[in-house]
């Protein structure tokens, strides 16, 4: 305890040392540190909390979205199939364009299992390494009335069904007024390095860029 001060209104009064000065400033600043890392440690907890439930509706959503396109594969609209013995794997990247086009109803699912890193698919990002890669081939399921030149579709003509694009259905007699036209759809679903899960979408002729699900 410190010396004894001589105080205005006639007493004496003890005062404190630099040692038990600097010893409470001390605790103070401790015990604030302590208070102010708790509450830090809160918000970290809280925001990882946050991200794990973000996590957990994305991944839902993602699987419900895929669950909806494995359903449609191979859904082609009403009519034959063509009788294609399909000879060897196509790529995922098979873009229909001067090429056969039974591919697509010989393998209206496929994918790759494992996939090294550094890869990427039609183009654009990267993949994860060993991530899979789920392609689906379908046509939608609601009837085209209106058709866009650069656009591929699945088309009921007796006694198969047949894929055209647009134009090649406008400048021929492929089809009369009552056929069925159904746009077709072809989709590629795969986690790239920033561990999102993506889709790659074939329109109008060409792979678009990818889009986060």
């Amino acid at each position: 305890m410190g010396p004894l001060i001589w105080h205005s209104n006639g007493r004496y009064m003890r005062g404190f040392t630099l040692p038990e000065l600097l010893l409470a400033a001390s605790l103070g600043l401790l015990i604030t540190w302590g208070m102010v890392d708790l509450n830090a440690n809160s918000l970290r907890v809280l925001r990882q909390i946050q991200r794990d439930q973000e996590a957990h509706e994305g991944g839902r959503f993602a699987l419900d979205r895929l669950r909806q396109e494995i359903r449609l594969a191979g859904f082609f609209g009403s009519g034959s199939l063509p009788s294609t013995e399909l000879m060897e794997r196509p790529s995922l990247c098979f873009n229909l364009i001067g090429e056969a086009h039974e591919h697509v109803f010989a393998a209206p699912l496929d994918g790759r299992n494992n996939l090294a890193a550094g890869q990427s698919i039609c183009g654009g990002q990267k993949i994860l390494e060993g991530t899979d890669v789920l392609l689906v081939r379908s046509a939608h399921s609601g009837i085209h009335l209106r058709l866009s030149a650069t656009q591929h579709y699945v088309v009921a003509t007796p006694p198969v069904l047949q894929l055209a694009t647009g134009s090649e259905i406008l400048n021929s007699a492929m089809i009369t007024c009552c056929d069925s036209i159904r746009s077709y759809q072809q989709q590629i679903f795969y986690v790239t390095e920033d561990r999102v899960l993506r889709r790659k979408r074939f329109l109008r002729g060409a792979f678009r860029a990818s889009e986060p699900l």
